[in-house]
């Protein structure tokens, strides 16, 4: 999303975006329970911080971290709130009919993605 968004507009992504979204992912998967197999999600956002701030220098890190933090407190306060929306089954139905669409087309445009 944010690299089509960036693209759209005619801007460039930050270098070391992928490590951006690395973070923010694996902030997000905190809240999951460990799968056996696999790094416990601490030490995977331990990685992500370090791969992050080695990469970027720690402004871009304070400043990934921050925009992931205010997400993941919207995220608890609606949660907390029990918000749902009636519309939300209409908006998936055409998100993903959109998002299948972008699909096709990113065969014959490869600017478009995945």
């Amino acid at each position: 999303m944010m690299r089509d968004t960036a693209l759209l507009f005619g801007d460039r992504l930050h270098r070391d975006v992928q490590l951006m979204v690395d973070l923010g992912s694996a902030m997000a998967d905190e809240r999951l329970p460990a799968e056996p197999g696999l790094a416990s999600p601490q030490k995977r956002i331990d990685r992500c911080i370090q791969a992050l701030k080695d990469a970027a220098g720690e402004e871009v890190l304070a400043n990934a971290a921050g925009i992931v933090a205010m997400f993941t407190a919207m995220t608890m306060v609606v949660d907390a709130t029990g918000q749902t929306s009636k519309e939300m089954p209409t908006i998936q139905k055409y998100a993903s009919k959109f998002l299948r669409w972008k699909r096709n087309l990113a065969a014959f445009c490869p600017c478009l993605g995945g």
